[in-house]
């Protein structure tokens, strides 16, 4: 049987989107009996979070340093162990990258890297004074190590050729879990009765562009009152990063209509 390594940063809600995307990418990739196996690290949310990875095998490891690049020692250790015959890299510039490249590079096997946007121009800028030092101590090779590049859309596989890139692309797109329609629910947001309602549902955070989201629904309203039959709500729904639902409740009463 195939064993696959994937090699991300928290394998719980701490991910964000990364742990609905990857978690049901390789529990469907278990179901074709590929033998998969999820290497993360571990956080506050590790223990309540794990079980939904089920059947799927996940070792969350515990860190050293800084949160955010995960070090942690037995990634290389389990990999010697596991001896997997192709590893799948979820997001760049954490400590994964430098574990994927090193086994992959001493045992000649094949690696895939899906950077979740993380090479999208926006990304690449920020922090950028910590990403120029990454790239150039880790980064540059994992990515150009790569056997192929996984994009989830076209825009995402024009960044891999902007920043540089030359290695084999394929366009993959996350999947999603249609609800059965007798099981379905409507979702209840809070608002004013009788609205019509535009929905962002999501991670709290700049690169989201929250900001333009609301200039834009602000404009169109003014523009076009009079074609509106039924009046329109915005609800900004999703998970706080780095404290910006304050920074975004600030704003929007500074702006509300």
């Amino acid at each position: 049987m195939i064993r696959a390594a994937n090699l991300t940063g928290p394998v719980s809600r701490s991910a964000g989107g990364l742990y609905e995307s990857v978690r049901r990418l390789v529990q469907e990739l278990q179901v074709t009996g590929l033998e998969v196996t999820i290497l993360g690290s571990f956080d506050e949310f590790t223990q309540k979070d794990i079980a939904a990875w089920d059947p799927v095998t996940v070792r969350a490891f515990r860190t050293l340093g800084p949160k955010q690049f995960g070090y942690s020692s037995e990634y290389a250790e389990f990999l010697k162990l596991y001896r997997p015959h192709l590893i799948h890299t979820h997001g760049i510039w954490i400590y994964s990258s430098m574990a994927t490249h090193a086994y992959a590079k001493r045992l000649r096997i094949p690696y895939m890297i899906s950077p979740h946007g993380m090479l999208d121009p926006w990304a690449v800028r920020n922090s950028r004074w910590k990403k120029i030092p990454a790239y150039w101590l880790y980064e540059r090779a994992h990515l150009h190590g790569a056997s192929v590049m996984r994009a989830l859309c076209e825009s995402e596989a024009t960044s891999f050729r902007t920043f540089g890139l030359k290695n084999p692309i394929v366009i993959i797109p996350n999947g999603i879990d249609l609800p059965e329609e007798e099981k379905g629910e409507r979702l209840k947001v809070k608002g004013e009765s009788g609205k019509r309602t535009l929905l962002f549902l999501g991670r709290i955070h700049p690169k989201k562009g929250l900001t333009n989201l609301i200039r834009a629904f602000k404009q169109a309203l003014d523009d076009r009152p009079s074609s509106l039959d039924v009046p329109w709500q915005l609800v900004i729904a999703g998970w706080d990063q780095g404290g910006r639902r304050v920074q975004r409740d600030r704003w929007c009463i500074q702006h509300a209509r």
